[in-house]
């Protein structure tokens, strides 16, 4: 199950917009953030700076706040 919540991360970070929300709607639908283990949050970042744009509410502040966190250990 973590590699298919990887892939998804994956391609919420890699996929054009669209296709990219989709995929981070299913990964939410198993899962929630806080549920995610370290392979799967380390991708975050990337997914926040894909969906920036078209995430509200808690996903986006929660990806925002990995994003920060990560940037600031960097």
């Amino acid at each position: 199950m973590d590699e298919f919540k990887q892939k998804l991360a994956l391609a919420a970070a890699m996929l054009p917009t669209g296709e990219a929300k989709i995929k981070w709607e299913e990964l939410r639908k198993i899962s929630t953030i806080e549920e995610l283990d370290h392979s799967v949050t380390r991708i975050l970042p990337s997914v926040h700076r894909n969906l920036k744009d078209s995430l509200t509410g808690n996903d986006l502040l929660k990806l925002r706040g990995s994003s920060k966190h990560t940037w600031a250990k960097n």
